[in-house]
């Protein structure tokens, strides 16, 4: 057949990312939903995360922080975790 088109190639997913995130961007129903949804998901993340980190510091007895344990230690696991989340997204994109 010498109607055959070429392989289209696939967006990459860090495009279809940006697309999806930018306010500014004209989006679907669906689009706007799953907008929604990662920002959902990624905040999900972060508390998990965060909450993990924070467990563990607490564990360690000799934790103590000028504000006290719990005080600094909250505030060290949202550090943490804000550090671990950065780094694995940087991994994860090409």
């Amino acid at each position: 057949m010498s109607d055959d088109k070429p392989p289209m190639q696939a967006t990459p997913a860090s495009t279809l990312e940006q697309h999806i995130m930018d306010p500014r961007v004209a989006k679907s129903e669906a689009e706007w939903w799953a907008s929604r949804e990662i920002e959902r998901l990624r905040a999900d993340r972060r508390e998990r995360i965060a909450t993990a980190c924070l467990a563990a510091l607490l564990a360690n007895s000799n934790y103590e922080g000028p504000s006290g344990p719990f005080v600094e230690c909250a505030h060290d696991a949202v550090l943490l975790a804000d550090a671990l989340i950065a780094r694995l997204d940087k991994e994860a994109k090409p």
